[in-house]
């Protein structure tokens, strides 16, 4: 169980540190000290001030894209906790629906049917970013993407 934990803080450090320096990289306030848009080609972003929720910073921030890297990072802390709550267990058999088979972009290309034990998915989404495997881990734990996200 310490292990765990531990696998939990380590996890959490890394996702906080990964967070302030591409803030901090895409404010541009790394380089020169000054705060301003970034000069970056991106296709969409948004920028909160957390404590105001005042929006700093906007394009494109409500069109749909495939899940990013934070939304994946949050399934596998989501994962763990679940894990270390004994919820579920990395051994539980996650069966790939037609919808994880075909939600595109980044993927290991699984197949509609195809059952993975759930370290095996974990694994796709944290070294490949899978979009499948994110999508179909999703609908393991909570019925649907849908409910995963609420």
């Amino acid at each position: 169980m310490e292990g765990r934990l531990n696998m939990k803080l380590r996890f959490l450090h890394i996702l906080g540190i990964i967070c302030i320096f591409y803030s901090l990289t895409c404010l541009n306030i790394l380089n020169d000290g000054n705060c301003e848009v970034p000069k970056a080609n991106y296709q969409a972003a948004i920028l909160m001030e957390p404590e105001t929720k005042q929006i700093l910073f906007e394009k494109d921030a409500h069109k749909n894209w495939p899940p990013a890297s934070l939304a994946k990072m949050m399934l596998i802390l989501i994962i763990i906790e679940k894990v270390d709550a004994g919820e579920i267990k990395l051994t539980d058999s996650v069966n790939v629906s037609a919808d994880a088979s075909r939600i595109g972009g980044s993927q290991v290309y699984l197949k509609q049917g195809e059952i993975f034990p759930l370290e095996e998915m974990m694994k796709a989404v944290a070294i490949v970013s899978a979009n499948d495997a994110c999508h179909a881990v999703a609908e393991h734990v909570s019925g649907s993407v849908e409910g995963f996200v609420e």
